[in-house]
């Protein structure tokens, strides 16, 4: 694994996956909302958000975490390996929920500068439908990518997860709970 993104809904725990991982692999990290947020939750301008983005593919070994999905194809395209945090809706909730505790206020290490950590209804009903409106698209475009060589490890809860990235070592990067 030299080139692994780490996707699934928001409070699954993409950005603390992808810094254990990419500690444990010595891999560079980046995190697609310090490239698109900035100051006071502004979106980056679509071609400096893909310039930097392209710039990050372009590096020889990363781990990548987030969704933005319309980028999802180039990534795929240059990744060897995916993680995908498939949680429940309820374990993804309490992800949001205990995120915001920690960091209310706050700007969390993955995020933009300046943009304090914050929660209000759309963002939560976003969580409540993500499973509904995203697992099935994502399932098929992770299953052509498999098709095409990239790795694919779903995994469906935070003991899973730990169960693969406690058998994740550099020597032996592989897991053993991958499936397209």
């Amino acid at each position: 694994m030299q080139r692994v993104l780490v996707i699934g809904c928001s409070g699954a725990g993409k950005s603390t996956t992808a810094v254990r991982l990419g500690a444990t692999l010595s891999l560079p990290v980046h995190h697609l909302d310090q490239l698109f947020w900035q100051p006071g939750w502004r979106e980056a301008p679509r071609e400096q958000f893909d310039d930097n983005l392209a710039r990050v593919l372009a590096e020889a070994s990363w781990v990548i975490d987030g969704n933005f999905s319309r980028t999802l194809p180039q990534r795929l395209e240059a990744a060897d390996t995916v993680l995908w945090l498939d949680f429940s809706t309820g374990a993804c909730l309490r992800g949001v929920l205990t995120r915001w505790v920690r960091f209310r206020g706050r700007q969390r290490p993955d995020m933009g500068l300046n943009c304090p950590e914050k929660i209000d209804w759309p963002f939560l009903w976003y969580v409540v439908r993500w499973r509904a409106r995203h697992q099935q698209p994502l399932a098929r475009q992770l299953a052509k990518a498999a098709s095409h060589g990239v790795r694919v490890c779903r995994v469906h809860s935070r003991a899973e997860l730990d169960r693969w990235l406690g058998q994740v070592t550099a020597a032996s990067p592989a897991g053993d709970r991958c499936e397209a």
